[in-house]
């Protein structure tokens, strides 16, 4: 029984990963209104908080930010199927999500 208590999930996060998700989740927040405003799907807000979260912390906390910026990417740019096209913007924008998580 000892070994399954790291598993449980009385631990909080570390105040860094809480803050790098507060970040995007404001950075998330404001894309979806410029998406509600234009009416075009984008990722113009997101790379600023991946870049932010890995330059004020460190790469770690970039590459959680980029996994978060990936995913809510992709919920903005889902119209109704997954073709070439989704998948390719996707793609194209995980592979810079990824380099600007790493730079700093």
């Amino acid at each position: 029984m000892n070994r399954l208590y790291p598993l449980v999930l009385e631990h909080s996060l570390p105040v860094v990963v809480r803050i790098s998700a507060c970040i995007m989740l404001v950075c998330a927040v404001l894309q979806l209104a410029l998406q509600m405003e234009t009416g075009a799907p984008g990722y113009f807000l997101l790379l600023p908080g991946v870049f932010l979260s890995g330059l004020i912390f460190d790469r770690g906390s970039g590459i959680f930010a980029a996994l978060i910026a990936v995913a809510v990417g992709a919920y903005v740019s889902y119209a109704g199927g997954i073709g070439l096209d989704f998948l390719t913007t996707n793609s194209l924008f995980a592979i810079t999500a990824a380099g600007t998580a790493t730079v700093p």
